[in-house]
């Protein structure tokens, strides 16, 4: 699938690298199809190479046209979370995307990896041996980080020499620099990005359209709340509970939808049984721009988002969000304007916030459509020609070396 491209400038080729990609779904992954799509609209040629981290995956497949191969790499998800077993996989994995990478990026102008993953390590390897440059966009900052559990690592010190190999990092908060240059990463390495949206799919549904939507997902009527992501400590999962019951006190009419997994499911399975009702978990979902649509907001008490995808697909669709002071929400104006800022610590808070945009339907539509200016500038498109600048200047940079 190719875009726009001038003869006298030939497309750049690209070579994304993921960890894991669709069919499991999370914000990096989103994100990285998201930005693959936006590139090819903009002439560039992308292939995405990934693992075959589950069984029955094709080895070769397209989405939207886009070149997506797997690769089968030894995967530390096979043995425990720690030990010998664990680091000796992991080792196994950066030594077969190296080799891997090494073939592959002779035919690609960058490689660019996404998150500070097994494979990203062995792809800035790869990439090195082929004399490609690499650009690495960590996905999250702060003690739940990435590079922070590199850091603590028993193989901290050879690790952190091959990340100061990376040509280029993308960034997308001062959090993650600080961290790099901790490690003698040299400040012009950095690239300040964002993440991205597609403002043609998250958009706000009519009436018609959100009653339908209930109907398909088997959403009672009355207020919908809706927690998107992760159920890990970080976001807040147990505090959201915690505030629901509160709030259930009063609104015995209203739902909170939960959209994701993670290793905090147990904590939302009692809840549902004990509740019986006005709590459902619609599991991890391919369409969460459906579940978003057909809710009334965004509740996210996450105490640590690099970004926060979900926060601007929420906006975008017309949802007032509901969010702890972190990721993207810090850099517009949404406190009280469209949303609200919380303790994520609180339950009581949390409950306040909600229950102020959750019962006032009108509050909830003025929110939602300054939410939705507030994104306008994530667009894809935007995002996409920020990172074809970063490529050119890669390539010159690394032509002027030679």
């Amino acid at each position: 699938m190719h875009g726009k491209s001038n003869p006298r400038n030939p497309p750049l080729r690209v070579l994304m690298i993921s960890q894991r990609l669709f069919p499991y779904i999370a914000g990096a992954e989103q994100q990285a199809l998201g930005l693959a799509r936006a590139l090819v609209r903009a002439g560039a040629r992308v292939r995405i190479h990934t693992t075959m981290f589950a069984d029955g995956l094709p080895a070769h497949d397209a989405i939207d046209g886009i070149e997506v191969r797997r690769i089968a790499v030894p995967m530390a998800r096979d043995v425990a979370t720690s030990g010998p077993a664990f680091h000796a996989a992991k080792v196994a994995q950066i030594v077969a995307m190296a080799l891997h990478v090494a073939r592959q990026a002779r035919s690609a102008d960058v490689v660019h990896a996404h998150c500070l993953s097994a494979s990203t390590l062995g792809a800035v390897i790869g990439a090195r041996l082929a004399g490609t440059p690499v650009l690495v966009k960590p996905s999250l900052g702060g003690e739940d980080g990435e590079l922070r559990k590199i850091l603590i690592s028993a193989a901290a010190r050879p690790l952190s020499s091959i990340l100061r190999r990376v040509d280029r990092f993308a960034v997308m908060s001062d959090e993650i620099a600080a961290e790099l240059s901790s490690i003698d990463v040299a400040a012009d390495r950095f690239s300040r990005v964002d993440n991205g949206i597609d403002l043609d799919r998250f958009c706000p549904a009519t009436d018609d359209e959100r009653r339908a939507l209930r109907t398909r997902f088997g959403i009672p009527d009355g207020p919908l709340a809706l927690f998107v992501g992760q159920y890990v400590p970080r976001k807040g999962v147990r505090e959201l509970l915690a505030a629901w019951a509160l709030l259930r006190e009063q609104h015995e009419s209203a739902t909170l939808a939960f959209a994701g997994h993670g290793p905090d499911q147990p904590l939302i399975d009692a809840a549902v049984r004990e509740a019986g009702g006005g709590i459902i978990d619609l599991g991890a979902r391919s369409d969460v721009v459906d579940v978003i649509r057909a809710s009334d907001l965004l509740v996210l008490p996450s105490r640590n988002e690099s970004f926060g995808n979900v926060i601007v697909e929420a906006l975008a669709c017309g949802l007032p969000v509901i969010v702890g002071r972190t990721g993207v929400a810090t850099q517009i104006d949404l406190d009280g304007v469209a949303g609200r800022f919380i303790d994520p610590e609180s339950p009581s808070s949390i409950a306040a916030a909600i229950a102020e945009f959750l019962y006032d339907p009108a509050r909830r539509v003025d929110a939602g459509a300054r939410g939705r200016e507030l994104v306008r500038r994530f667009d894809f498109e935007r995002i996409a020609e920020s990172y074809l600048e970063i490529y050119r200047d890669m390539v010159s940079s690394r032509s002027d070396r030679r």
